[in-house]
């Protein structure tokens, strides 16, 4: 998980239960303090500055061991504060610390409802269309994006867009894609990299207007399940 910008970003947890933190300046990465819960599946409010994250949810090995954590970063430790109200893994977020928004995830069966969280609390938000975990997400709490993912379906080309109350179905991804990565805002957004149909790690940017996706150069490395920042025309990918 991460958030920031290009020459200010900040990525947390990982595979391996990982707790680590690691800061970037745009040349260079220093450690950090670590999270008091080590977990990988995490969500984020991506649009949160570096020095102020927040990092909710997520799983520890074997796998099954979901978290309800929620930890806010204030630029050097992190702290604990109101756990979800559902434990949870391979959820997503949008929103910066004290407002932000989840997207999806897994606790006994895919998840459609999003919270919201003002800084000291949660909240049960709007209901999703389209059920889903490792989908991909960004922009702010009263305009926000979901996109791609899993449920039943191995891979899933749904995009939705939140007002802060409710999700609306947009135009949908070109190829249905999970475990990709996001930056920008909901008008603005870029869409990156991923695993698509039948199981292709990829480097695939695609831009999204609000409206349309249109085709951006692809990134020089596919991958999956990273953590992406900043905005649609200086983006981050960790």
């Amino acid at each position: 998980a991460g958030c920031g910008s290009q020459t200010a970003g900040l990525v947390f947890s990982g595979a391996d239960n990982l707790n680590n933190t690691e800061l970037y300046n745009g040349s260079s990465w220093t450690a950090g303090p670590t999270l008091g819960t080590g977990r990988y599946g995490a969500g984020e409010a991506t649009n949160a500055p570096q020095t102020a994250a927040l990092c909710f949810g997520g799983v520890a090995d074997p796998g099954t061991n979901n978290k309800d954590a929620t930890e806010e970063w204030n630029g050097s430790s992190w702290s604990a504060q109101t756990a979800l109200p559902v434990a949870m893994r391979q959820l997503a977020g949008f929103g910066i610390q004290t407002a932000a928004v989840t997207i999806g995830g897994y606790s006994t069966t895919y998840i459609a409802e999003s919270y919201e969280y003002n800084g000291s609390s949660w909240t049960a938000g709007g209901d999703m269309n389209t059920s889903r975990e490792r989908a991909a997400g960004c922009g702010l709490e009263t305009a926000g994006l979901a996109m791609g993912g899993n449920n039943p379906s191995p891979y899933i080309a749904n995009v939705e867009e939140y007002n802060g109350s409710s999700w609306t179905n947009a135009t949908a991804l070109s190829t249905a894609n999970k475990l990709a990565s996001a930056a920008g805002i909901q008008t603005d957004a870029i869409f990156f990299a991923g695993n698509v149909p039948p199981n292709n790690v990829v480097g695939t940017t695609l831009g999204y207007d609000g409206t349309s996706w249109s085709t951006r150069p692809s990134m020089g490395t596919g991958r999956q399940a990273g953590a992406g920042a900043g905005t649609s025309t200086a983006a981050l990918m960790m």
